[in-house]
């Protein structure tokens, strides 16, 4: 089953929610630096959630930016929906680096049973 739902602001809502939707395990979705965020969801479900992060691959940095989200936790690169073709420069890079660090390049190749997007962009 995939479930796709936007998380709330409280956790335990969420995990409500998965309950009641015979949910036992679920990928998060999330771009930008969101490190401690992710921690407490993964803190708050030991072993219910897994991590995917993005970045806009158009701008500089965003090789950096993946990078610090895989060796923080994140299973691989997820969500890369941006202007630029599948077969293009900017995703040929991002490809690279995904093998490169031996992470998922695309968070479907992992979907187990829920996909969440979460809204965790910085606010500065």
């Amino acid at each position: 089953m995939i479930f796709i739902f936007i998380f709330r602001p409280q956790l335990a809502g969420n995990i409500a929610h998965l309950d009641g939707a015979g949910v036992t395990k679920a990928n998060l979705l999330t771009r930008g630096r969101v490190f401690d965020q992710v921690r407490a969801v993964q803190a708050a479900a030991p072993g219910r959630f897994t991590w995917f992060n993005s970045s806009d691959v158009t701008q500089p940095g965003a090789e950096r930016a993946l990078t610090e989200a895989v060796k923080s936790g994140a299973q691989g690169f997820g969500e890369m929906k941006f202007h630029v073709a599948a077969d293009g420069p900017e995703l040929r890079r991002m490809y690279a680096l995904a093998a490169d660090l031996r992470a998922y390049a695309d968070s479907s190749a992992k979907v187990l049973s829920a996909t969440i997007t979460l809204d965790m962009s910085p606010s500065d």
